[in-house]
C-alpha cells in the first residue's frame, strides 16, 4: 500500500514530500522522481567509538524526490554527525544504502552527479566523504567519491547507458583528534540521473526502409 501512494504522490504533488528511509526498507516502498522510478531500498548505520554518532536508526534519516534543469533524483538528509572530545576520539558514523533506479522507456541512463555539503574539522584526521558505486547486474559500471573540503560535487559518466541501475552509497564520517573537540557532519546528499533518448522508428518508417533494401536489391540484379 505505502508503494502505491508514494509514487502517487510523487507524480501528481507539486511539493516534494520526503519519506522515511526505514519505512521505504520495510514496506517494499517505491519512489517516483520524473520519469525515474527508486525501489529495492536497503541500508544500515555501524557506529564506532564512545563520542556522538547520530542519528542511531534509519528513521532519522528522509528520502525526497529532486529536480533540477530537466534532471530528476533523489536527496538525502538528516542530521547525519560524529562527534568526539579529548578521550572519546575516534568516533566514526558509517551509512551504507542502495537502491535500484528504473528510467522510463524510451529512456537510458549513462551518468550520475552526485553532491553533498559535508563538513570536517579538523581537516587531515576527521572526514566526511561520500563514495558511491554503480552496479549493472554484478559490474561495475562508475565509481566516484565527494569529500570535504573538495571535491563537494562530481560527475560520474557511466561505461555505457542503461535502462536501470543499482546505486550504493557508503557516507562516512569520522572524528578525530588528540586535544579539544573534533566534528564530521553531513545534512544533505543530492543525486541526479543524466539520460539518453533512444529514438524509436515508427512503423512507417521501417516500411520505406524495407522499400529501398527492396529496391537495391532489384537494382543489383538489373545490374548484374
Amino acid at each position: 500500500m505505502l508503494a502505491v501512494l508514494i509514487a502517487a504522490a510523487g507524480l501528481v504533488s507539486a511539493t516534494p514530500v520526503s519519506y522515511s528511509l526505514l519505512d521505504l526498507i520495510q514496506q517494499n516502498g517505491t519512489v517516483q522522481s520524473g520519469d525515474k522510478t527508486f525501489s529495492n531500498f536497503a541500508a544500515n548505520i555501524t557506529v564506532f567509538g564512545t563520542g556522538t554518532a547520530v542519528p542511531g536508526n534509519l528513521s532519522g534519516i528522509t528520502v525526497t524526490p529532486i529536480n533540477s534543469g530537466g534532471l530528476f533524483g533523489l536527496q538525502l538528509s538528516g542530521g547525519m554527525a560524529a562527534i568526539c572530545a579529548t578521550g572519546t576520539c575516534p568516533t566514526t558514523w558509517d551509512l551504507n544504502v542502495s537502491w535500484d533506479v528504473s528510467a522510463a522507456t524510451p529512456y537510458l541512463i549513462d551518468g550520475v552527479y552526485l553532491s553533498f555539503n559535508g563538513q570536517a574539522s579538523p581537516l587531515g584526521s576527521s572526514i566526511a566523504q561520500v563514495a558511491e558505486t554503480v552496479n549493472v547486474g554484478m559490474n561495475i559500471v562508475g565509481s566516484g567519491n565527494v569529500t570535504s573540503p573538495s571535491p563537494l560535487s562530481i560527475f560520474i559518466p557511466l561505461d555505457g547507458a542503461y535502462p536501470s541501475i543499482r546505486i550504493t552509497k557508503d557516507i562516512l564520517l569520522v572524528a578525530n583528534i588528540n586535544e579539544g573537540v573534533a566534528f564530521a557532519t553531513v545534512s544533505d546528499i543530492d543525486q541526479y540521473y543524466r539520460q539518453l533518448g533512444v529514438v524509436v522508428p515508427e512503423p512507417g518508417t521501417y516500411a520505406l526502409i524495407g522499400a529501398g533494401l527492396l529496391g537495391l536489391g532489384l537494382l543489383r540484379r538489373r545490374l548484374s
